[in-house]
């Protein structure tokens, strides 16, 4: 049978499946990713910043994410953050468990999420800056169809190390060609 794939949006009772992602990953797994293992928020400080971004409005907040679930379980997230809302976003993926990565399931994911940022965030354009040497995430944007734009070295995120990235973009137009056939 079939596992079925679903996106929804960020709740209250998610964010243990975040919290767990970020703090008990493999340590090589996450510098894989890109990861400052020192620049990781204590439990505490995670769950009070992912609380207070789900209680703003869209308008004003700084991260914005989706729960990825298989078979209504959750699986993962995608998340903008650097929102400049009507304008821009920076977009990150995550799958929360080995065992269900590298199984082909990004890029149906991308197809839910992707045009829900656009539109509930009334986006121009999303950006995704993963890390160069990282194989799954860089193979799925392009895939989607974001374009590649240049590759350089940077500190992507806030818990990032200054690291090689591939810098990705998808502009309005494009979202609206990939959906129209």
């Amino acid at each position: 049978m079939a596992q079925r794939i679903g996106v929804r949006k960020l709740e209250i009772d998610d964010i243990p499946f975040i919290v767990q992602y970020w703090l008990h990953s493999p340590s090589d797994y996450l510098v894989n990713m890109g990861v400052d293992l020192n620049k990781l928020p204590n439990k505490f400080d995670l769950i009070r910043m992912l609380t207070n971004q789900l209680n703003l409005p869209v308008h004003k907040k700084q991260s914005y994410a989706f729960i990825w679930t298989l078979d209504k379980h959750p699986i993962g997230h995608c998340n903008v953050n650097k929102i400049n809302f009507g304008e821009k976003a920076h977009m990150h993926l995550h799958i929360w468990e080995a065992k269900h990565r590298k199984k082909g399931f990004g890029i149906n994911f991308l197809k839910a999420t992707v045009p829900l940022f656009f539109k509930d965030l009334r986006l121009k354009a999303i950006y995704c800056e993963p890390k160069a040497s990282n194989k799954a995430p860089n193979r799925s944007i392009e895939k989607f169809g974001f374009k590649l734009l240049k590759r350089y070295s940077t500190t992507p995120g806030s818990l990032s190390f200054k690291q090689e990235v591939n810098q990705w973009v998808l502009v309005e137009s494009d979202i609206k060609n990939l959906f129209s056939n």
